[in-house]
């Protein structure tokens, strides 16, 4: 992901990177008023739980109306507790943002610090 800050505004332009798939599985639960928690595991490579994070909630996530009709908005702290293959030992944060639409379509980008034991 590319973003620069110019004369016309913010303008971030995606390119794929090499490598393998990733899958993410959370479940969430709405607990008051705009906010929620919850778990879930990240999976990467062809081979289910080849190499997991597993996560939940660090503290409470908000959800809630963004400027777009239509488009939800929200971000959330998850922390890393072990995994599966090389995460076995995981600890670490991901910190998340994210949209959702009516569609209920999810656009998530995550930034994590991720420590593994050798």
């Amino acid at each position: 992901m590319e973003t620069v800050v110019g004369p016309t505004g913010v303008e971030t332009t995606l390119h794929p990177a090499p490598g393998d798939l990733a899958f993410l599985d959370y479940e969430l639960r709405l607990t008051e008023g705009d906010a929620f928690e919850g778990e879930g595991v990240l999976t990467f490579g062809e081979e289910e739980n080849d190499h997991a994070l597993h996560f939940k909630t660090a503290y409470p996530g908000h959800l809630g109306p963004s400027a777009n009709p239509g488009v939800m908005h929200g971000t959330v702290s998850w922390r890393v507790s072990g995994g599966a293959g090389r995460f076995q030992t995981a600890t670490g944060f991901i910190a998340s943002t994210f949209t959702l639409n009516e569609a209920g379509e999810l656009s998530d980008y995550h930034c994590g610090l991720i420590f593994v034991s050798e």
